[in-house]
C-alpha cells in the first residue's frame, strides 16, 4: 500500500500451482502514476467516484459546481480528489494498516472539510486470501461521499490480457451511457450483452458486442457501465467473481455500495491488461433525486458519519 492516495500497489495471492504472483496493475515508481493511464492504478477516489454531469448537483444548501476534468463533467473528485492526497500512516498490526486525511473545504469544488480514517487488512484463513477496505467520512458541511477503490485486476500469472477471465455480477438491472459516459437517466434489464448473473467471458462478450453492432460498448472499445446490486447501502453482500481460466485464481467481492462500475480497461495499453469492479452510488444520481430507483443517493449531512466497504476474497477454483 502506498501512503499517495491510499494506492494497492500489489496484491500477492498463489494460483493453482502453487505459485504466488501480483494480481494488481501498479507502477514500479511514483512518477509512474502521473502518466493518464496509470492515473488511478489501485488509488481510493473521491469525494464522488465516477461522473457527474456539468460538475453541477443541488442540495438543501445550495448549488454546489465542481471542477470539469472530463470535457464538461466532473470525474472521481479531479485532480485535488483522494487519489492526489499524501495519506498519513497512523496505525499498523501484523494484519492491518491505517490511514488518515483530511481534505479541505472547497478541494474540487466539493463543500465541507472532511475527515477520513481508512483501514486496509489482509487475512488467510481455511486457504483463503482476504484483501478488505474500510473508509469512513465526517464533513463540517453537507457533501458527498462516494468513494472507490480503483485497482485494476489481473489474475493471471503471467499479466497477458484478460481473455481468458469469466465474470459474474449480481445485477437485474444497469444504466445505460451516452456518447460521454453519461448515464442517460433510464434503467434497463442486463439482458444480452450486459448480462453477467451468470459466469461469462468479458473479452467474448466485447467482441460478440463488435460483431452485433451494440454500440453502447463497441464505442467505447469495451464496458464502462454501473450495475445495480441493491437499494440500500448498509448491508455487504457479494457483488461480482471474477476468475481466471489460466491460474485458476477466483476473486469475490463484497460490498456495501448499492453499485458497482465496471471498466474493462479500454484505454489501457495493451487495451484490456486489466478490469475495474468499483462499487459505489450510481454515476450522477445526485442530480436524479426524483427517481427512487436510483436511491439511495450519497448525501453526507454535516456531523453525521458515513462508511464505504470493499472486501475481496481469493480462492483457488
Amino acid at each position: 500500500i502506498l501512503d499517495f492516495g491510499c494506492r494497492i500497489r500489489q496484491i500477492v495471492v498463489p494460483d493453482r500451482y502453487g505459485f504466488s504472483s501480483n494480481i494488481v496493475l501498479g507502477c514500479d515508481t511514483p512518477q509512474g502514476y502521473f502518466e493518464s493511464d496509470n492515473e488511478y492504478f489501485g488509488a481510493v477516489v473521491g469525494r464522488y467516484a465516477n461522473r457527474i454531469r456539468n460538475g453541477r448537483y443541488t442540495d438543501s444548501t445550495g448549488t454546489h459546481q465542481l471542477v470539469q476534468n472530463e470535457g464538461r463533467n466532473h470525474i472521481h473528485g479531479g485532480i485535488e480528489g483522494f487519489h492526489n492526497m499524501i495519506w498519513t500512516c497512523t496505525k499498523t498490526t501484523d494484519d492491518t494498516i491505517t490511514f488518515e486525511a483530511t481534505q479541505p473545504d472547497g478541494a474540487g469544488g466539493f463543500p465541507g472539510t472532511l475527515e477520513m480514517v481508512l483501514t486496509y487488512s489482509f487475512k488467510k484463513y481455511d486457504g483463503k486470501y482476504t484483501l478488505a477496505m474500510e473508509l469512513t467520512g465526517k464533513s463540517d458541511k453537507d457533501t458527498l461521499f462516494n468513494p472507490t477503490n480503483h485497482s485494476y485486476f489481473n489474475l493471471n500469472t503471467a499479466q497477458k490480457d484478460v481473455s481468458d477471465h469469466n465474470l459474474t455480477i449480481f445485477a437485474d438491472e444497469y444504466t445505460p451511457i451516452d456518447d460521454e459516459v453519461m448515464p442517460t437517466g433510464e434503467i434497463l434489464p442486463v439482458d444480452g450483452y450486459m448480462d453477467f448473473r451468470k459466469p461469462k467471458s468479458i473479452i467474448g462478450t466485447i467482441q460478440s458486442a463488435w460483431h452485433g453492432g451494440f454500440t453502447e460498448i463497441t464505442s467505447k472499445k469495451g464496458i464502462d457501465h454501473n450495475f445495480i446490486i441493491k437499494n440500500d447501502a448498509e448491508k455487504t453482500v457479494k457483488i461480482a467473481v471474477l476468475e481466471s481460466s489460466e491460474s485458476g485464481r477466483k476473486m469475490d467481492v463484497y460490498s456495501n455500495a448499492p453499485g458497482v462500475q465496471l471498466y474493462t480497461g479500454n484505454h489501457l495499453t495493451p487495451i484490456h491488461k486489466g478490469i475495474c469492479l468499483e462499487p459505489q452510488y450510481f454515476p450522477d444520481s445526485v442530480n436524479a433525486t426524483d427517481n427512487p430507483k436510483l436511491a439511495p443517493y450519497p448525501f453526507l449531512k454535516a456531523g453525521d458519519t458515513a462508511t464505504f466497504k470493499v472486501m475481496y476474497d481469493f480462492s483457488i477454483i
